[in-house]
C-alpha cells in the first residue's frame, strides 16, 4: 500500500501495477477493501507481485552493472 506519490520506488510499482495506492487515505482505504473481497483483483496483484520479484532479482542487473563500472 502506498500514496500516489512520484518516486523512483513508486513508479516501479506502478510500472508492474502490483501495489495497492490511492491519492488519498480514503481512496487507499477503498482500495484495500476491494482488495481483501474480490479475488480476481488480488490474484490479479499477486500475479504481478511475482513477475516483477523475477524481473527486478539483482542477478538480472548484475552482469550489466558490472561491465558498465568496468569490472569482471
Amino acid at each position: 500500500m502506498t500514496d500516489d506519490s512520484d518516486t523512483e520506488f513508486h513508479n516501479t510499482l506502478r510500472q508492474y501495477n502490483c501495489m495497492v495506492t490511492g491519492k488519498d487515505t480514503d481512496e487507499i482505504a477503498q482500495n484495500v477493501v476491494r482488495f481483501f473481497s474480490k479475488g480476481r483483483y488480488r490474484e490479479q496483484l499477486e500475479r504481478n507481485v511475482r513477475k516483477a520479484k523475477e524481473e527486478l532479482r539483482w542477478e538480472n542487473f548484475k552482469e550489466g552493472l558490472v561491465e558498465y563500472i568496468g569490472g569482471k
